[in-house]
């Protein structure tokens, strides 16, 4: 479902429940106040007893069903536990009181569906890098996994829909969405935005929590057994985790194009794997946002020594740990800001890489070759 789309019918089908939710509550405080008169017109002093009790139990159940995936629920809940205690109280104060929570509740979600139907798109950052350990293919992969399970969600949402049946064999929509929703806001927690860019202060998890909220409100009874409302929430998270797939496989078409033929020969002894690989998909990705920035001489000189510790580290994985964690926290100093970039940081590291070039003859070609433009990282 179009982006746009999805907003539309979100607010159309909000706008909707708002009014089918407020006839089932005005039929409720009306029967209450009929109550209530019942009650005077039999003596105003009689106190609350099981009888009134029971009365009470059946509005209880009635609420109770009528706003399940509601925000309003708890709070009748709260109210109903509250009011229960077995103390001597006027039956008409009691029942007063239920009918001024129900007047409570059925202007609060007035305010509340109205304001979730107007709802803005929340346009994915990037300039991210993802969390140590976590390798850039594996996540891609991910997102592509769970966009594709939500499009099942949706596609079997308009199934039930055309079949007007609330259930499917082994597919509940309340548990799969639910399901749904906490992976993939659990998953983008691992996109950490890069601070100081035109991104900072974005969170994808909070931003897809966002558009997916409420998504609950189209299993309530009231609500059209077409669960429009739903559909539409999880329309929004599935167009958001494939925008983020997408800028990744930019990333991914930029770091190629970083790799261009470099001006002296490598010589790679074997493949990379293990934590090593990880911590190459690290760097490859904040390459990529240092090139989508405009510094490509930078992002050229990263992965010249990338590949040049690579070569040289063969058989010592722990001095190729060291050196990918060097030119790992480099690669972050050239993603910030001129002016907030740790020198000092930054000298260091490149005095580990000459000290390296003295025994690594790639790590000293890549010295020879880009040097010079990383020591200008410090200004």
């Amino acid at each position: 479902m179009d982006t746009l789309v999805a907003l539309s019918s979100l607010q159309t089908h909000q706008a909707v429940l708002v009014l089918r939710l407020s006839e089932v509550l005005d039929r409720l405080i009306a029967r209450a106040r009929q109550f209530e008169q019942e009650l005077e017109y039999q003596s105003e002093d009689l106190i609350w007893d099981d009888e009134h009790r029971d009365w009470l139990d059946s509005v209880h159940e009635d609420l109770q069903s009528q706003l399940k995936g509601l925000p309003v629920q708890q709070q009748w809940i709260d109210f109903y536990e509250e009011i229960s205690v077995d103390v001597p109280t006027p039956a008409s104060w009691m029942v007063a009181q239920v009918v001024r929570a129900i007047e409570e509740i059925r202007d609060e979600q007035r305010y509340h569906l109205l304001i979730d139907a107007v709802r803005v798109w929340k346009k994915p950052p990037r300039y991210f890098r993802l969390q140590h350990g976590i390798a850039c293919h594996v996540y891609s992969k991910h997102l592509a996994e769970l966009a594709s399970r939500g499009r099942f969600i949706m596609d079997k949402i308009e199934f039930m829909a055309a079949q007007d049946v609330p259930t499917l064999p082994g597919f509940e929509p309340e548990d799969e969405v639910e399901s749904w929703v906490r992976e993939s806001a659990g998953l983008l927690r691992s996109l950490i935005v890069i601070a100081n860019s035109p991104d900072a202060g974005i969170s994808p998890p909070a931003d897809f929590e966002y558009l997916t909220h409420g998504w609950n409100a189209g299993l309530s009874p009231v609500a059209e057994r077409t669960m429009s409302i739903t559909r539409a929430c999880v329309s929004l998270g599935v167009n958001y985790i494939t925008e983020i797939q997408e800028i990744m496989n930019d990333y991914d078409e930029a770091r190629d194009r970083v790799v261009g033929e470099p001006a002296y020969s490598q010589v790679f002894n074997g493949p990379v794997y293990g934590q090593a690989a990880m911590k190459i998909d690290n760097i490859n990705s904040t390459v990529a946002g240092i090139m989508q920035q405009g510094d490509v001489e930078i992002g050229k000189a990263l992965k010249a020594f990338e590949e040049a510790i690579v070569a040289d580290t063969h058989g010592d994985e722990e001095l190729r740990r060291d050196l990918l964690d060097n030119l790992e926290l480099l690669a972050d100093e050239a993603q910030a800001p001129l002016g907030e970039r740790r020198r000092g940081v930054v000298r260091s590291i490149l005095a580990s890489f000459r000290n390296a070039a003295m025994s690594g003859p790639e790590v000293a070609k890549a010295m020879e070759a880009w040097g010079q433009i990383l020591t200008g990282l410090t200004g």
